[in-house]
């Protein structure tokens, strides 16, 4: 019973988990501002991020970016993260995170945006102080 267009009891099981209404879930997201560089191969984008959640974000740029390409994004005050372009429209894009952010790290980050702190300095989920180089390279403070 192989027959085209048949979707077994798993598949419609995994297509519910998946949509709501027939659309897709997301994340909750969180509608915050702030700087973005975006790396793709050797070259570096501006952008603005609009909001984000720990599955990824949306963030307005001039240059438009292919779906399925695959990015590094610098956040405001937090490392890069290896990332993937979902859609592009109109001077935005969507962007998924190839490692969500845990519920720790991401009310970290929010709050060091809103706070205004160092951008250099970013307390990780565990607590610990680290460093960030320009292209995510995180070291403990020790390590300095």
């Amino acid at each position: 019973m192989g027959g085209a267009g048949k979707v077994g009891v798993r598949g419609m099981l995994k297509l519910f988990s998946k949509t709501v209404g027939g659309r897709r879930k997301r994340a909750p997201r969180d509608a915050i501002k702030c700087s973005a560089t975006i790396r793709l191969q050797n070259a570096f984008l501006k952008a603005e991020l609009h909001d984000v959640s720990a599955s990824g974000c949306k963030v307005a740029l001039e240059v438009p970016l292919e779906p399925g390409q695959f990015i590094q994004i610098a956040l405001e005050s937090y490392h890069s993260l290896g990332a993937q372009i979902r859609w592009y429209r109109e001077g935005f894009a969507g962007i998924q995170f190839i490692r969500p952010l845990s519920d720790a790290a991401l009310a970290n980050w929010k709050r060091a945006v809103v706070n205004g702190s160092n951008k250099d300095v970013v307390v990780g989920a565990s607590g610990a102080s680290t460093r960030r180089d320009f292209w995510g390279e995180v070291r403990h403070l020790e390590d300095d």
